[in-house]
């Protein structure tokens, strides 16, 4: 379920680049005041438009990674310490970093 959904959110995040990628280039390719004009605009919306794609992409990968635990294939089973019940992977792993140290 979380997988299909950042599938989505990066297809439609790439799709919107393209696009705006395209409306961009088509900008240096009228010489019409108008159609430039109208393009640019176009351009800055789309610009903004990637820029909400790139936040929700980030926020995805985010979910994947520290809720769903997506790194884990990438992590020895010494290193893979399941974290105290509430509390934040981001704490835990801090936690443990310390106690490395103190060692």
């Amino acid at each position: 379920m979380a997988l299909s959904g950042t599938r989505s959110t990066r297809n439609k995040f790439v799709w919107a680049t393209g696009v705006t990628l395209l409306l961009a280039t088509l900008v240096v390719v009228f010489r019409k005041p108008a159609i430039t004009h109208a393009l640019t605009m176009a351009t800055v919306a789309g610009t903004l438009v990637v820029a909400d794609g790139a936040v929700r992409v980030g926020h995805a990968g985010g979910v994947l990674v520290y809720v769903h635990n997506a790194g884990a294939a990438y992590v020895s089973t010494a290193q893979s310490i399941e974290p105290e019940e509430g509390t934040p992977r981001s704490l835990e792993v801090r936690r443990r970093a310390d106690e490395k140290e103190d060692r």
